[in-house]
């Protein structure tokens, strides 16, 4: 979520806190606590057709805004993003269930590994 915010405008909500670990937390299941940001869900309040024409073509081309914004995120290594000692946003391993560790700095080096 803060890599988001470092490289789109879109919304993303602040995280106050988390837990990946299911062993090392009180609640023994993983968690994350985050900002609400205000809206609806579309299907919440009746679904597409409920919706004008000019109103589907907004949620189109915000819709479309969105994905244009993801598909120019580009990682220099494969792996995981994770938070470095100084907060940074650094690339890490995959999750051990993946089967293996990386990050990997090219596709071919995944795929052999």
């Amino acid at each position: 979520m803060k890599y988001l915010t470092t490289i789109t405008t879109l919304p993303v909500p602040s995280i106050f806190g988390y837990q990946t670990s299911m062993e090392s937390n009180p609640v023994k299941i993983p968690y994350v606590l985050m900002q609400c940001i205000r809206g609806n869900m579309l299907y919440d309040i009746g679904g597409p057709d409920i919706l004008t024409s000019e109103q589907k073509e907004k949620v189109r081309m915000s819709i479309a805004s969105i994905q244009c914004q993801m598909s120019t995120i580009c990682l220099r290594q494969i792996g995981s993003l994770v938070l470095g000692p100084e907060g940074t946003i650094e690339i890490g391993p995959l999750p051990a269930s993946f089967g293996f560790q990386g990050p990997f700095s090219s596709p071919i080096d995944y795929y052999l590994s």
